[in-house]
């Protein structure tokens, strides 16, 4: 690591050992966000690691040297291109002081996913895969998923990590990033939408509320006259054979137009047009480039776009 990224992070402790039962997952996101964001991370690094415990996660890290320290285990990325489980047979009976996977061919969670279910631990994550790391936040679904390390507390401590990180790093998650990203419930096909309200397992691997999430309606190129009925009905908005007609083709313009599923505002801005009578929602002014510091108060869940109504 570069001098800037060795420089020390001044915190009481080192690391914050949490459930000792668990399988060993270690956090590395503070100390590889400091060089750049020093006055955020020194300004939150403990509501991070306050969420971290409430997460499940078994240790974080708070100084920069303790992320590639001497005794850790490296350079098992190879199994990528092996079999993975001959590859890992030998390492599972050393004694490391951490695992770590580098994300140079996209595949680091895969592996240490893979490691810890042969029975290995102590895996360096990060959220979001920061610093080329396995992703912790998607380490741990899986493990929820697998029912290896349920999660105990729903939803917001993944929110509000999500958030947190957000602010310490000066940047935003993707949309459809895998576990904390807005738009993965999204729904925009009526066929799907009725059968996903009839047994969500089938299309989900884990429900929307786990992680702070909600179920949202997209309507685009692939909706059809039920989810356009669905919609209306969430927003309560009256319809009638010719207003779905006219409403639908105005949509699939718009989705065209736009490359993407609408929001309620757009959406009802569509509806006015056909259905005539109704005042258009106004448009929203342009969000502030300036990233807020995340509030630790109980906000509205993540998944729906601003305005957007859940579906359930």
């Amino acid at each position: 690591m570069d001098k800037a990224a060795n420089q020390r992070l001044s915190f009481d402790q080192k690391e914050e050992n949490i459930d000792p039962n668990a399988p060993l997952l270690i956090d590395a996101t503070l100390p590889i966000l400091y060089p750049n964001q020093k006055e955020r991370v020194r300004e939150l690094a403990s509501r991070w690691i306050e969420l971290m415990k409430s997460l499940g996660v078994s240790i974080v890290l708070t100084q920069s040297e303790e992320v590639f320290k001497p005794g850790s285990l490296e350079g098992l990325d190879e199994a990528l291109f092996s079999d993975f489980k001959k590859v890992f047979k030998e390492p599972l009976k050393g004694e490391y002081s951490q695992v770590i996977f580098r994300n140079h061919d996209g595949c680091a969670t895969g592996l240490a996913l893979a490691w810890l279910e042969m029975g290995g631990e102590k895996v360096v994550s990060s959220f979001g895969g920061v610093g080329s790391l396995p992703a912790l936040e998607e380490i741990r679904m899986a493990l929820h998923v697998n029912g290896a390390l349920p999660l105990t507390q729903q939803g917001h401590p993944l929110r509000h990590l999500k958030e947190l990180f957000e602010y310490l790093s000066a940047t935003k998650i993707d949309d459809f990033k895998a576990v904390t990203g807005r738009g993965i419930f999204a729904l925009e096909s009526g066929v799907h939408v009725d059968g996903l309200l009839k047994e969500p397992s089938l299309y989900e691997p884990f429900a929307p509320e786990v992680v702070g999430a909600r179920r949202y309606l997209s309507l685009g190129l692939h909706s059809g006259h039920k989810a356009l009925l669905l919609k209306c009905d969430c927003l309560e908005l009256p319809t009638s054979p010719n207003v779905l007609k006219g409403l639908l083709k105005k949509v699939k313009e718009k989705a065209l137009a736009l490359g993407r599923g609408l929001t309620d505002s757009e959406f009802e801005i569509l509806y006015s047009t056909v259905k005539g009578g109704r005042k258009a929602a106004p448009k929203k002014p342009e969000q502030s480039a300036k990233i807020d510091p995340p509030s630790a108060e109980k906000g509205p869940a993540q998944g729906a776009g601003q305005g957007d109504r859940p579906l359930h």
